[in-house]
Formats: structure tokens, sequence, C-alpha cells
């Protein structure tokens, strides 16, 4: 396992890509599901459904023909993603009341910067954990 390899690849590249569409995608729901929702469950909402759009773009341009059966990677996939959406929701909700506190901003302007920031601090653990469990290729049996 190279690490410092994996960062300086491609196909981290290309998992940056694939994560920067996904987080664009759930920034925009949780916008949306802002006007009806609180901001956590708007999170969790936005999370769901951006959390497919990563699955589907890490399994098809990242991580290719890993031998698996979908339901098995998705299964790992959303696993990964479960502790993201705690990770993401930690950080949000700090990050928000300090932005909101200590800058004053308004509370639209900080829980959105607030939400890019926890969802960049993703892109390290959930590339080694996509690559070397959910995306791993099946060991022979």
């Amino acid at each position: 396992m190279n690490l410092i390899g994996d960062f300086l690849s491609r196909r981290y590249l290309l998992f940056l890509f694939s994560g920067g569409t996904a987080s664009a995608v759930g920034i925009v729901l949780r916008l949306l599901f802002g006007l009806f929702m609180d901001y956590v469950p708007s999170i969790v909402a936005a999370y769901v459904l951006s959390t497919l759009t990563a699955y589907l773009l890490n399994r098809f341009l990242v991580f290719k023909a890993t031998g698996k059966r979908y339901h098995v990677e998705i299964v790992k996939f959303y696993i990964v993603n479960v502790i993201g959406l705690l990770q993401t929701i930690a950080i949000s909700s700090v990050l928000a009341g300090l932005l909101k506190g200590r800058l004053s901003l308004p509370e639209t302007v900080s829980e959105t910067l607030a939400h890019v920031a926890a969802l960049s601090t993703l892109a390290v653990t959930s590339f080694l954990l996509y690559k070397y469990w959910t995306f791993a290729p099946r060991k022979q049996e």
C-alpha cells in the first residue's frame, strides 16, 4: 500500500471530481430541503440522495471492474457514508455555530459554509475506505 502514490494518482483526481460533483448535488439539495426542513434533517435528506450519485460516479468512473456484486459494494459504500454523514453533521453543526457567533454571518451563509467545509474533510478517509474496502478487488476463494 503506497499512500502517497494513492493521493498523487489519476484515480484520486477522478475520485475528487466524483466527490465534488456529488457534494455539489448535496449542497443544492440541502438548500432546497432547507426551504421546508430544519438544518440537520435537510443535511440527512441531501446526504442520502447525493450518496447515490457518489456511488454511481465512483463505481463506473473511479473504481471500475472490482469483480464484486453490486449489492455488496453498495452496502459497504453506504456504511462508509453513514460514518461520513455523522462526521458531516458533527463538523457542520460546530462550524455553523462558530461562524454565526464569531463572524456574525447570516444563518444561511454560515450553515452553507460549514456544510461545504465539513464535506471537504471526507476526501481522504472516504477514498482510502472505498479503495481498500468498498471497491477492493475480490480475493480468490
